[in-house]
């Protein structure tokens, strides 16, 4: 089976095209993403883990997944067969 040959798309000066929209709307969602980082940091700074008890390890555990599946989500993959 013949494999298909990518063509390309080009956004012209003064253009503004679907997929411009949607690479805009990619960096606001980074930004966002960033910012809602940096209060959550901030935020769990201050957090007395002493107040977790029993519940620090799960904490702790989902907090890591958040933070990779944040990583994966704004991170391009490319998959081969």
């Amino acid at each position: 089976m013949a494999k298909k040959k990518d063509t390309a798309i080009v956004s012209g000066r003064f253009k503004v095209l679907k997929q411009d929209l949607w690479s805009m709307a990619r960096g606001l969602g980074d930004v966002l993403i960033g910012t809602g980082a940096l209060y959550l940091s901030d935020a769990l700074t201050t957090l007395d883990v002493s107040e977790l008890g029993a519940w620090a390890p799960a904490v702790a555990a989902a907090l890591v997944f958040l933070s990779k599946a944040i990583r994966k989500w704004v991170s391009e993959t490319r998959y081969t067969e």
